[in-house]
Protein backbone atom coordinates (compact mmCIF):
# COMPACT_ATOMS: atom_id res chain seq x y z
CA UNK A 1 0.00 0.00 0.00
CA UNK A 2 1.40 3.36 -0.73
CA UNK A 3 1.34 6.26 1.68
CA UNK A 4 2.18 9.41 1.95
CA UNK A 5 5.96 9.23 4.69
CA UNK A 6 7.82 12.10 6.27
CA UNK A 7 10.65 10.43 4.57
CA UNK A 8 8.47 11.25 0.74
CA UNK A 9 7.66 14.32 1.77
CA UNK A 10 11.34 15.73 2.88
CA UNK A 11 12.77 14.28 -0.67
CA UNK A 12 9.75 16.14 -2.56
CA UNK A 13 10.73 19.07 -0.56
CA UNK A 14 14.67 18.46 -1.29
CA UNK A 15 13.46 17.94 -5.15
CA UNK A 16 11.29 21.20 -5.51
CA UNK A 17 13.97 23.37 -3.96
CA UNK A 18 16.89 22.10 -6.19
CA UNK A 19 15.12 22.55 -9.39
CA UNK A 20 13.83 25.98 -8.44
CA UNK A 21 17.33 26.82 -7.72
CA UNK A 22 18.69 25.43 -10.75
CA UNK A 23 15.58 26.99 -12.71
CA UNK A 24 17.20 30.33 -10.94
CA UNK A 25 15.06 31.02 -8.12
CA UNK A 26 16.59 32.23 -5.29
CA UNK A 27 15.56 29.95 -2.34
CA UNK A 28 15.02 29.80 1.32
CA UNK A 29 14.07 27.02 2.90
CA UNK A 30 12.25 26.47 6.10
CA UNK A 31 11.59 23.44 7.98
CA UNK A 32 11.95 22.18 11.87
CA UNK A 33 15.16 20.32 11.16
CA UNK A 34 17.96 22.87 11.23
CA UNK A 35 20.70 20.13 10.05
CA UNK A 36 18.74 18.73 7.36
CA UNK A 37 17.64 22.59 5.96
CA UNK A 38 22.01 22.85 6.23
CA UNK A 39 22.35 20.06 4.05
CA UNK A 40 19.82 20.76 1.48
CA UNK A 41 21.17 24.87 1.39
CA UNK A 42 24.72 23.18 0.73
CA UNK A 43 23.51 21.38 -2.12
CA UNK A 44 21.73 24.76 -3.43
CA UNK A 45 25.01 26.81 -3.02
CA UNK A 46 27.27 23.82 -4.61
CA UNK A 47 25.48 24.59 -7.41
CA UNK A 48 26.37 28.04 -7.30
CA UNK A 49 23.02 29.51 -6.46
CA UNK A 50 22.89 31.88 -3.22
CA UNK A 51 19.96 30.75 -0.79
CA UNK A 52 19.13 30.65 2.95
CA UNK A 53 17.52 28.64 5.39
CA UNK A 54 14.87 29.60 8.05
CA UNK A 55 14.21 26.90 10.80
CA UNK A 56 10.89 27.26 12.19
CA UNK A 57 7.51 24.94 13.07
CA UNK A 58 4.91 25.66 10.59
CA UNK A 59 2.09 24.85 12.80
CA UNK A 60 2.95 27.55 15.04
CA UNK A 61 1.44 30.88 13.75
CA UNK A 62 4.35 33.36 15.03
CA UNK A 63 7.06 31.42 14.24
CA UNK A 64 5.64 31.15 10.59
CA UNK A 65 5.43 34.96 10.64
CA UNK A 66 9.06 35.53 11.95
CA UNK A 67 10.37 33.05 9.18
CA UNK A 68 8.41 34.97 6.45
CA UNK A 69 9.88 38.27 7.98
CA UNK A 70 12.84 37.07 8.14
CA UNK A 71 12.77 36.04 4.52
CA UNK A 72 11.11 38.93 3.11
CA UNK A 73 14.23 40.97 5.31
CA UNK A 74 16.75 39.06 3.08
CA UNK A 75 15.52 38.76 -0.44
CA UNK A 76 13.02 41.28 -0.68
CA UNK A 77 10.02 39.31 -1.85
CA UNK A 78 8.13 36.10 -2.19
CA UNK A 79 7.47 34.75 -5.35
CA UNK A 80 7.15 31.34 -5.24
CA UNK A 81 5.90 29.67 -2.03
CA UNK A 82 6.20 25.52 -1.97
CA UNK A 83 3.31 24.30 0.84
CA UNK A 84 5.64 21.26 1.33
CA UNK A 85 5.12 19.93 5.25
CA UNK A 86 2.89 17.41 6.79
CA UNK A 87 2.92 14.95 9.17
CA UNK A 88 1.10 12.16 9.77
CA UNK A 89 0.11 9.77 12.60
CA UNK A 90 -1.05 6.54 11.45
CA UNK A 91 -3.53 4.42 13.11
CA UNK A 92 -7.10 3.13 13.34
CA UNK A 93 -9.66 6.04 14.08
CA UNK A 94 -10.66 4.14 17.14
CA UNK A 95 -7.82 4.53 18.59
CA UNK A 96 -6.46 7.76 17.51
CA UNK A 97 -5.60 10.42 19.72
CA UNK A 98 -7.05 13.61 19.87
CA UNK A 99 -3.95 15.25 20.22
CA UNK A 100 -2.80 13.58 17.55
CA UNK A 101 -5.64 14.62 15.38
CA UNK A 102 -5.06 17.98 16.73
CA UNK A 103 -1.36 18.16 15.41
CA UNK A 104 -1.80 16.51 11.95
CA UNK A 105 -4.77 18.99 11.44
CA UNK A 106 -2.41 22.01 12.53
CA UNK A 107 0.89 21.22 10.90
CA UNK A 108 -1.36 20.07 7.43
CA UNK A 109 -3.89 22.01 7.27
CA UNK A 110 -3.15 25.19 9.25
CA UNK A 111 0.46 25.46 8.34
CA UNK A 112 -0.28 25.83 4.90
CA UNK A 113 -2.53 28.41 5.81
CA UNK A 114 -0.29 30.30 8.23
CA UNK A 115 2.21 30.20 5.33
CA UNK A 116 -0.21 31.45 2.55
CA UNK A 117 -1.61 34.14 4.39
CA UNK A 118 1.93 35.72 5.58
CA UNK A 119 3.32 35.96 2.21
CA UNK A 120 0.08 36.78 0.21
CA UNK A 121 0.09 40.49 1.10
CA UNK A 122 3.76 40.45 -0.01
CA UNK A 123 3.28 39.12 -3.54
CA UNK A 124 -0.51 40.67 -3.92
CA UNK A 125 1.62 43.82 -3.90
CA UNK A 126 4.22 43.48 -6.13
CA UNK A 127 1.32 41.72 -8.50
CA UNK A 128 3.24 38.32 -8.11
CA UNK A 129 0.32 36.17 -6.88
CA UNK A 130 -1.72 36.27 -9.75
CA UNK A 131 -2.20 33.77 -12.44
CA UNK A 132 -0.46 34.13 -15.69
Amino acid sequence: MWRWSPELLRELGRACALALAEGGALVALAARNEAKLADVAKEIEAKRRPGGHVPHDVSNEDEVKAAVKAVLERFGKVEILVNNAGVTKDTLLLRMKRADWDSVLQTNLGGAFFCTQSVIGSMLKAALGQSH
